[in-house]
């Protein structure tokens, strides 16, 4: 007897559960990227009323480093691991995501149904397991049920309050935490109203959540977090560009590859024929398609070509392939072994990374090993996987206010350059002052400097020591203890008197 909506509604959320649960159990300790431990690592700061901006130096935007707030909340009154509640938040979040689309998505036919809400699931949190967390993957579980809302739309089918109102929060959610997401909704909401045209409502629950969402969310910037428009926009426009990939890097990558393959499969079986029956599905198929357009514009405007950047589009365009695969009713031999074939490249994590295997990976933990949890280590590289994640798994304390030295390459290359030298020498003063006044402040136990030079044969030194104040700190208490290919450890060889009357703690 086929089963009722109540009782696959409850099967599938009882599934789903089990599945978050059982990837908890198997995950939570599982190594973090460097990205993920800054969050944090800045969460946790901020919990004990460091003010972000005003006394952290951060290029991102606060909603993702807030979302971070309440799981370092519970891990101090737990006094458990934060990263535990992390992989809860995320799992759940997941859970969410895929069982709102499995009610949005007419499929009737209970097994298929779970099975896609399952393979959802796995799509969308266990495949990004090396950035689990990151904003990219939290937008996608926004946008694909926003999507699956939109598909309903364009259908004209029905849809309960309640399931838009819930797509619209998760959509709200993901789509603010890069402004680049909001490609998205707006290509979303072309799409419906080009079909509809005169009949289209641009007011509706879901674009009612996303519009207050924005101004409620503007409003919290501006009020608690005011720094960022005035002192980190005007650094990020300057500098962050110098952090720009190669063509070959952005353009050239598994992911990129696999999308190769995805886009061939979709545009070579686009005829197959449909049963009328699955109209809203092949809405769905469509939408998803246009989510991963956005996600590819998102990734080609920021240039990086890091791999959680293209979680979105591979996301999208996994989902979408889902949605052909059950609709195709009529289809070739070939069609679906194709299909299935080039699904498991993203479904078996094949074009995941392994950050753990890295050679840097290793590095950082032989160039940490000197020291014990609760000393403090600050590294003076460009580069935050020197030190990153490491520095918060082990227990290290953190001194300075950023991240890593984002901003010295751009610094380097205006002043060899001439082009706007003035602006570089003010921002590389203002940075050299917050560096005396960390570890003057909280005087580290070791420090680690990148050897390599960065631009026209400058190295971290050679900014370093502009400074007189920096360079007679680090040479009278520091010695070197070791190194690596990439850079020379100094160990504090005295005590250091801390110093400043108005020194941040360090949590």
């Amino acid at each position: 007897m086929p089963i009722g909506d109540g009782q696959r509604s409850n099967a599938d959320g009882w599934m789903l559960t089990a599945a978050a649960a059982l990837a908890w159990f198997a995950l939570h300790s599982a190594r973090l990227s460097h990205d993920i431990a800054w969050q944090g690592w800045l969460a946790r700061q901020m919990l004990g009323g460091t003010r972000l901006y005003g006394e952290i130096l951060e290029v991102n935007p606060p909603l993702w480093f807030w979302m971070a707030i309440p799981e370092q909340w519970l891990a101090r009154l737990t006094e458990t691991p934060w990263q535990s509640w992390h992989f809860a938040f995320i799992l759940i979040l997941g859970a969410t995501s895929a069982w709102a689309t499995g009610r949005l998505i007419p499929l009737n036919h209970g097994p298929v149904r779970l099975g896609f809400i399952l393979a959802l699931f796995w799509l969308i949190t266990i495949v990004p397991l090396a950035d689990i967390g990151q904003r990219e993957q939290i937008a996608l579980m926004g946008a694909i049920p926003y999507a699956a809302l939109i598909a309903r739309r364009r259908s004209e089918r029905d849809t309960a309050a309640t399931w838009a109102i819930a797509a619209g929060l998760l959509g709200a959610l993901g789509f603010a935490l890069k402004h680049y997401f909001l490609i998205v909704p707006v290509v979303l909401e072309l799409w419906l109203a080009l079909d509809a045209r005169r009949r289209w409502k641009p007011f509706r629950s879901e674009t009612g959540i996303l519009a207050l969402g924005a101004i409620a969310y503007g409003a919290a910037v501006l009020v608690s977090a005011p720094e960022y428009m005035t002192k980190i926009l005007p650094m990020v426009n300057f500098a962050y560009d110098d952090f720009d990939s190669s063509a070959r890097f952005v353009l050239v990558s598994a992911s990129t590859l696999c999308w190769t393959a995805m886009l061939g499969y979709l545009f070579v079986f686009r005829a197959e024929r449909q049963e009328p029956s699955f109209a809203t599905l092949r809405e769905c198929f469509q939408a998803l398609v246009l989510v991963a357009a956005g996600f590819a514009v998102a990734y080609l405007i920021q240039w990086k070509g890091w791999y959680y950047q293209t979680i979105g589009v591979t996301g999208a365009l996994s989902a979408a392939m889902m949605i052909h695969l059950i609709a195709a009713e009529k289809r070739s031999p070939v069609s679906p072994i194709m299909g299935v074939t080039i699904l498991l490249l993203p479904f078996a994590t094949l074009i995941t990374p392994r950050p753990g295997t890295l050679s840097v990976a290793k590095e950082s933990a032989g160039l940490l090993d000197n020291f014990e949890p609760g000393q403090t280590v600050f590294a003076a590289s460009t580069y935050p996987r020197l030190v990153w994640p490491e520095i918060e798994t082990r227990g290290l304390r953190w001194p300075w206010r950023g991240y890593f030295l984002w901003m010295v390459p751009a610094i380097m290359r205006h002043e060899a350059s001439g082009d706007a030298a003035d602006e570089a020498g003010k921002l590389a003063s203002e940075i050299l002052r917050s560096l005396v006044e960390d570890l003057e402040c909280n005087p580290p136990d070791g420090i680690i400097l990148q050897k390599q030079s960065i631009a026209q044969s400058k190295s971290m030194q050679d900014l370093l020591f502009r400074d007189p104040q920096l360079k007679m700190l680090i040479e009278r208490n520091y010695q070197p203890i070791g190194e690596s290919d990439r850079a020379i450890i100094l160990g504090r060889v005295m005590p250091i008197a801390r110093k400043g009357p108005n020194c941040r703690t360090i949590y």
